[in-house]
Protein backbone atom coordinates (compact mmCIF):
# COMPACT_ATOMS: atom_id res chain seq x y z
CA UNK A 1 0.00 0.00 0.00
CA UNK A 2 1.50 3.66 -0.95
CA UNK A 3 1.63 6.04 2.00
CA UNK A 4 1.10 9.48 0.67
CA UNK A 5 3.92 11.94 1.83
CA UNK A 6 3.03 15.20 3.72
CA UNK A 7 4.14 17.52 0.94
CA UNK A 8 1.39 15.09 -1.23
CA UNK A 9 -0.73 16.16 1.09
CA UNK A 10 -0.21 19.33 1.30
CA UNK A 11 -0.15 19.66 -2.46
CA UNK A 12 -3.56 18.07 -2.48
CA UNK A 13 -5.21 20.41 0.09
CA UNK A 14 -3.96 23.59 -1.45
CA UNK A 15 -5.64 22.53 -4.56
CA UNK A 16 -8.65 21.54 -3.05
CA UNK A 17 -8.59 25.03 -1.27
CA UNK A 18 -7.66 27.17 -4.47
CA UNK A 19 -10.65 25.58 -6.40
CA UNK A 20 -12.78 26.34 -3.77
CA UNK A 21 -11.72 29.97 -3.48
CA UNK A 22 -12.73 29.73 -7.44
CA UNK A 23 -16.41 28.66 -7.09
CA UNK A 24 -16.96 30.98 -4.26
CA UNK A 25 -15.80 33.87 -5.96
CA UNK A 26 -16.98 32.47 -9.26
CA UNK A 27 -20.62 32.89 -7.90
CA UNK A 28 -19.75 36.17 -6.24
CA UNK A 29 -18.99 37.42 -9.35
CA UNK A 30 -21.66 35.78 -11.20
CA UNK A 31 -24.18 37.69 -8.98
CA UNK A 32 -22.51 40.80 -9.62
CA UNK A 33 -22.96 40.28 -12.97
CA UNK A 34 -26.68 39.15 -12.51
CA UNK A 35 -27.35 42.26 -10.45
CA UNK A 36 -25.58 44.81 -13.06
CA UNK A 37 -28.16 43.39 -15.57
CA UNK A 38 -31.16 44.44 -13.34
CA UNK A 39 -29.72 47.69 -13.05
CA UNK A 40 -28.59 48.30 -16.64
CA UNK A 41 -30.74 46.01 -18.88
CA UNK A 42 -30.33 48.16 -21.77
CA UNK A 43 -28.65 46.86 -25.07
CA UNK A 44 -28.24 43.61 -22.77
CA UNK A 45 -24.83 45.04 -21.95
CA UNK A 46 -25.04 41.93 -19.35
CA UNK A 47 -27.06 39.86 -21.79
CA UNK A 48 -30.87 39.40 -21.71
CA UNK A 49 -33.18 39.10 -18.55
CA UNK A 50 -34.19 35.85 -19.94
CA UNK A 51 -30.87 34.33 -21.31
CA UNK A 52 -30.21 30.52 -20.41
CA UNK A 53 -26.82 29.15 -18.53
CA UNK A 54 -25.36 29.28 -22.39
CA UNK A 55 -25.83 33.15 -23.12
CA UNK A 56 -25.25 34.21 -19.53
CA UNK A 57 -22.02 32.28 -19.79
CA UNK A 58 -21.26 33.39 -23.50
CA UNK A 59 -21.80 37.62 -22.12
CA UNK A 60 -19.72 36.93 -19.53
CA UNK A 61 -16.90 35.42 -21.10
CA UNK A 62 -17.18 38.52 -23.65
CA UNK A 63 -16.99 40.90 -21.42
CA UNK A 64 -14.17 39.00 -19.33
CA UNK A 65 -12.28 38.69 -22.67
CA UNK A 66 -12.77 42.61 -23.58
CA UNK A 67 -10.10 45.56 -23.56
CA UNK A 68 -12.13 47.98 -21.17
CA UNK A 69 -10.17 51.09 -20.80
CA UNK A 70 -9.64 52.03 -16.71
CA UNK A 71 -9.86 55.30 -15.60
CA UNK A 72 -6.56 56.66 -14.50
CA UNK A 73 -8.47 58.49 -11.37
CA UNK A 74 -11.61 59.09 -9.40
CA UNK A 75 -13.61 62.18 -8.54
CA UNK A 76 -14.90 61.71 -4.89
CA UNK A 77 -17.40 62.72 -2.77
CA UNK A 78 -15.78 65.67 -1.85
CA UNK A 79 -14.68 66.46 -5.67
CA UNK A 80 -10.78 65.46 -5.10
CA UNK A 81 -9.11 63.49 -7.66
CA UNK A 82 -7.93 60.23 -6.33
CA UNK A 83 -5.31 58.69 -9.10
CA UNK A 84 -5.07 55.14 -9.28
CA UNK A 85 -2.08 52.33 -10.12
Amino acid sequence: MLRASRLDILFSNKNNSTKTNIVKHSKLKKNLFVKNREVWPENDAFGAQDADAEDEFMALREILFATIPRPRYLITDDHEEVFLR
